[in-house]
């Protein structure tokens, strides 16, 4: 069984930066994770 979950925090949230515009490249999507931190913030990663 696969469990997918899909939060709605996006990378500027995630790296405390929303008054700035986050360019990406590649074919991998951004993900967020509600269970692990740095610094008592929210994390992001990129690809699986």
């Amino acid at each position: 069984m696969n469990h997918v979950c899909v939060l709605n925090t996006s990378l500027p949230e995630a790296v405390d930066k929303t008054d700035i515009t986050i360019t990406t490249g590649g074919n991998a999507n951004w993900f967020g994770q509600n269970n692990t931190y740095y610094y008592g913030r929210m994390l992001h990663r990129v690809g699986l």
